[in-house]
């Protein structure tokens, strides 16, 4: 099978998307290395990178003035002349902006070519072109829109609410199959007239994220107390995370009970200097910049409470990640995390509400942290693997397949037909 991945939502200090795409690059390395896999996303300059048995490309774009780091795409045609050459099978497109068309325009070229065929193959295996599946890893109605309501206006807000659920409808109707990493999006997609979605929740490296990987450093580091109270939270620093929200239940904290909490953020984006002023006068905050790997598996496990208040996350990697790891969490009552937080070990609040955030705090932190850890920890193990994850993506992949191969035996040359209503518009 040749399989193209395309998103925006990849750089160097992003978080969940560039877990999932690394992840996919090792499940194919372990379990389907005879695939063909290419990755496409926006970077510093154009560059290919091998990574095991897939390849990554860079095209070069700008910044995006308002999403630092994350950037766009300004040369379109040099994406969709690599992807024809790629001869791809199967593209998921990751981010709801320029790519999905790109994809699309592939897909009618390989309807309208017969021959549409990989280099070295005799025939395309599917015998019926390309098939475009959409990943909504990105909620942004809900992320973007509501957080700049103050700004543009109640009634501007709701237009334009509503033009980017229109848009959402007019991109992923257009996709042969749209996958949801959890039902509450599933069922947002659903409400937005998406007919042909799959829920895939996505996984956790239980290995990697670990109790046992609890270090004595990093309260060492921070010159906490043996009886302080670890906060923790891991993510992107924009308002979409409920940062301020965040911040406002911390000095709640601070006022009920002085001196026993400290609160780490850990991560990178456009409020990290913001962040930064306002802890530098705290001694009990602590702001430090994005981490990956062991580092950032040791922070997870030495912390004591994890906290992500964000009210718009399609899945939130990071709530797993921090329970695999031995923690209890709390996060926002919203979007993905009710499927996500281990219900006898953590709490669900309101992202919007200060008092109840710190309040939730309280709660556990008057607990056994050590069991709710144990119980977030089997929450995890029992429910979440990489490995589910991609087994059944690529069985999704394989039914579009056999289903395309079986259109066309039903019907020569309908590939070469447009299709004006539903998921098979070109």
């Amino acid at each position: 099978m040749r399989v193209c991945d395309l998103t925006i939502f990849y750089h160097k200090q992003s978080g969940g998307v560039r877990t999932y795409i690394h992840e996919k690059i090792r499940y194919l390395a372990r379990f389907r290395s005879s695939d063909a896999h290419l990755v496409m996303v926006p970077g510093e300059q154009n560059l290919e990178v091998r990574h095991k048995h897939s390849s990554i490309r860079f095209f070069q774009g700008p910044v995006v003035p308002f999403a630092r780091p994350y950037r766009i795409i300004l040369r379109p045609l040099q994406v969709y002349r690599q992807l024809l050459s790629f001869h791809p099978e199967v593209i998921e497109v990751g981010c709801p902006y320029i790519f999905p068309w790109i994809a699309f325009l592939v897909r009618r070229h390989a309807r309208r070519t017969p021959s549409w065929r990989a280099p070295g193959q005799d025939a395309c295996p599917s015998g019926a072109g390309c098939r475009v599946v959409g990943f909504y890893h990105s909620d942004f109605p809900s992320a973007y829109l509501h957080l700049h309501n103050k700004l543009l206006g109640e009634i501007t807000e709701t237009l334009l609410r509503q033009l980017a659920f229109r848009y959402v409808r007019a991109v992923y109707r257009r996709m042969d199959l749209t996958i949801s990493p959890s039902p509450a999006i599933a069922a947002f997609l659903t409400k937005c007239g998406v007919e042909r979605v799959k829920i895939i929740p996505l996984g956790v490296d239980t290995v990697k994220f670990h109790p046992r990987r609890r270090r004595s450093w990093l309260r060492y580091r921070l010159c906490l107390r043996e009886e302080q109270v670890l906060l923790l939270f891991v993510g992107r620093f924009s308002k979409e995370k409920g940062l301020f929200s965040l911040i406002r239940s911390f000095d709640l904290l601070s006022g009920w009970e002085p001196g026993r909490y400290h609160l780490l953020f850990v991560g990178a984006g456009p409020l990290g200097a913001e962040l930064e002023g306002w802890a530098s006068s705290r001694a009990n905050i602590t702001v430090w910049g994005y981490l990956q790997g062991h580092a950032l598996a040791e922070v997870y496990a030495s912390a004591d409470i994890f906290v992500s208040p964000g009210a718009a996350e399609t899945f939130g990697l990071t709530v797993l990640e921090a329970q695999a790891s031995g923690l209890p969490a709390i996060a926002g009552a919203s979007g993905a995390a009710p499927d996500l937080v281990a219900p006898d070990a953590g709490a669900l609040v309101d992202p919007n509400n200060p008092e109840a955030i710190a309040t939730a705090v309280c709660r556990l932190a008057s607990q056994n942290l050590s069991e709710l850890g144990q119980r977030s920890r089997r929450f995890v193990e029992e429910r979440f693997s990489w490995n589910s994850t991609f087994e059944k993506l690529f069985q999704e992949y394989e039914g579009l397949i056999d289903e395309a191969r079986h259109q066309e035996e039903q019907c020569p040359g309908y590939e070469h037909l447009t299709v004006k209503k539903g998921n098979r518009a070109g």
